[in-house]
């Protein structure tokens, strides 16, 4: 007679993968990633999103999210964060998921979404801006 026994184990899950930040501007950044490797046996319930100013200890709660994207907002203009993701099943929080080096608050290429551009000419080829 063959008796077989299975052991069925659950954990937290793994660390979230690919943490990247899609779009950063001067108050807000988007943060996506990939759910983790091993969810721990049981389904992922939600990702906790935190973050960290460059010169703190201590991390914040930002929010939580069922989705695999989360745009932080209310960043301060120039300062540097780090941020991390965590997953959430019914047996705990898993390990974080962080950016690597710290990320600064500020829009792309320097633009100033509240600039103004003057036109002063147009021609068929282009236009003149001051």
């Amino acid at each position: 007679m063959l008796i077989l026994v299975y052991f069925l184990t659950t954990d937290k899950p793994s660390a979230p993968q690919e943490l990247t930040p899609s779009e950063v501007t001067a108050d807000s950044i988007t943060l996506t990633w990939q759910p983790p490797a091993d969810d721990g046996g049981r389904q992922v319930k939600e990702y906790i999103v935190e973050k960290k100013e460059f010169n703190r200890r201590s991390w914040q709660q930002v929010d939580t999210t069922k989705t695999l994207t989360m745009t932080v907002p209310k960043l301060l203009e120039g300062n540097q964060y780090f941020f991390r993701v965590a997953a959430r099943n019914d047996i705990g929080i898993g390990e974080a998921a962080e950016t690597k080096e710290a990320i600064t608050a500020k829009n792309p290429f320097g633009k100033n979404p509240t600039s103004l551009v003057f036109l002063r000419d147009y021609f068929r080829s282009g236009v003149f801006v001051f």
